[in-house]
């Protein structure tokens, strides 16, 4: 190399560059030593398992709790909906619901019969009786009267709706559909859970059927007089 090719390392510029190359050269050769330990060290923690730590858990064993009987939990009623029951007249010979059998001719006569004999002993004259005949006589007629008009059971009957607590779950449902009074007590007859029943039937097991009223039926549960209102739907 002659002198004039190497005048360029006597300027600033070639000193400058003279102490920069191995620098470089240097750092970049520890930079790529570090990427290769640092990928080292990578492989090493991946190919070992992680370690697991084992702490026991704190806890505390409680006594079981005692448990009491349940108590009735009170239920208020569902407001059922206000239907009239059927009110039929001895004398009416119109039925307003269809489902209502119309009376027989039997009947109907048998009401004509009833209906004849009180207006005979209405026109009665009594006044050619003896005092003692005549007494005896209008005695027997009240005594007839009362007995026709009094209620078939003595007792007081309870009121489903205020005792609802006590028959919950033991009185079966009784779905009240249809309600006909009439003054003929043979007459009377309601629908319950769809099927027809007079004074006196079985409704089902320990339910009897007393009576039958203009707004009310009164039946006996287990030796309990119940009334019930018309058309009212017990759900049991």
């Amino acid at each position: 190399m002659s002198m004039p090719d190497l005048q360029w390392m006597n300027t600033k510029a070639g000193c400058l560059l003279l102490l920069i190359i191995p620098v470089a050269v240097t750092g970049g050769w520890l930079s790529f030593d570090a990427i290769a330990l640092r990928k080292e060290q990578i492989r090493l923690m991946s190919a070992e398992p992680a370690p697991i730590k084992q702490v026991d858990a704190q806890y505390h064993q409680l006594p079981y709790p005692e448990f009491t009987s349940l108590k009735s939990t009170y239920v208020a009623p569902l407001p059922q909906p206000e239907k009239a029951p059927l009110v039929i007249d001895d004398d009416s010979a119109a039925f307003t619901n269809t489902s209502v059998p119309k009376p027989t001719s039997d009947e109907v006569r048998e009401s004509k019969d009833d209906q004849a004999a009180e207006q005979a002993l209405k026109n009665l004259d009594l006044s050619k009786l003896s005092l003692s005949m005549k007494s005896k006589v209008e005695a027997a007629i009240k005594s007839e009267k009362r007995s026709e008009q009094a209620p078939e059971e003595d007792e007081d009957a309870m009121d489903l709706r205020r005792h609802e607590d006590q028959y919950q779950g033991i009185l079966p449902a009784l779905n009240f559909q249809t309600h006909v009074y009439t003054t003929d007590p043979t007459r009377r007859w309601v629908k319950i859970n769809g099927v027809e029943y007079r004074q006196g039937d079985s409704v089902g097991a320990d339910i009897v059927l007393i009576e039958i009223k203009p707004k009310s039926t009164i039946i006996r549960f287990k030796g309990d007089l119940i009334e019930i209102p018309a058309l009212y739907e017990w759900r049991g």
